[in-house]
């Protein structure tokens, strides 16, 4: 039912709004829930509705870990960029650092993945913006179709020193937008292993304007893709390795993409 009212660029990218928005109610109103255990056993709980959710982060572990066998862990979710240079310290001795950004980061991606590489010049995107320089015609044996302004966006470079591990990130539906864009400079940097589910599919700049009745519309007005042209709106991110949470896992409290990852 709620989902013939949102708008979304992807299957998974719909299952998400809509599972932000199921059991919405008045604020301070009750919702009853019937759960079942592990053990299968029944129960009944009342929950009170709050809008203190909005803004909450996914996660409250620690924003820079490093975890067993030497492996570092970032939640990029939560990470500001005033402590990228903190996070490269803390993990500048370990064999390998996941990236978590099952979330939306603080535009910390451009200031970690030129320290993944050597490399200068190197291609993460590729734009394509509409030029509404005139209607498409026919001149002669010439016909307009459309114009464009086509371009690459490069990393950008850094002097600081470089980290030589591999790297992880963890995606999944949250991904959106600047995440996906985070996933894009962290392939390119060193070929960051992306592994969990397909994002969003909802990369690029927004304009959003307001109809009559209050009703607010937004839209990208730019085409992003991968460097080699390989489409990513409407697509979403594909991971390397695809894992994805069970009930099993959910109910025992496990991170079972973060597993994997380690």
């Amino acid at each position: 039912r709620l989902s013939r009212y949102l708008a979304a660029s992807t299957p998974q990218s719909l299952d998400q709004l809509v599972m932000q928005r199921w059991m919405n109610g008045s604020p301070g109103s009750e919702v009853l829930l019937k759960l079942r255990d592990a053990d299968g056993r029944m129960r009944t709980v009342r929950l009170r509705r709050s809008t203190d959710y909005l803004g909450r982060p996914w996660r409250n572990c620690p924003v820079i870990q490093v975890l067993a066998d030497q492996i570092g862990y970032v939640d990029l979710e939560r990470l500001p960029p005033e402590r990228v240079e903190e996070m490269f310290e803390r993990v500048r001795h370990t064999r390998a650092i996941i990236f978590d950004l099952r979330g939306y980061p603080k535009r910390t991606a451009w200031h970690i993945a030129p320290r993944l590489t050597d490399r200068r010049h190197v291609p993460a995107a590729r734009f394509r913006r509409p030029l509404g320089l005139f209607p498409g015609c026919r001149s002669g044996d010439i016909e307009t179709l459309d114009a464009g302004w086509d371009f690459i966006q490069y990393l950008p470079e850094s002097e600081g020193w470089k980290y030589r591990g591999r790297t992880v990130a963890l995606i999944d539906e949250r991904a959106m937008s600047q995440a996906e864009h985070a996933a894009l400079f962290l392939r390119a940097a060193n070929g960051t292993v992306l592994i969990g589910s397909r994002t969003a599919g909802a990369n690029g700049d927004v304009t959003r304007f307001t109809v009559p009745g209050g009703i607010t519309v937004g839209f990208s007005g730019q085409e992003i893709r991968h460097p080699d042209g390989t489409p990513l709106q409407r697509v979403g991110l594909i991971p390397d390795l695809e894992v994805k949470p069970t009930v099993a896992g959910i109910r025992t409290g496990r991170d079972e993409v973060l597993e994997r990852a380690l």
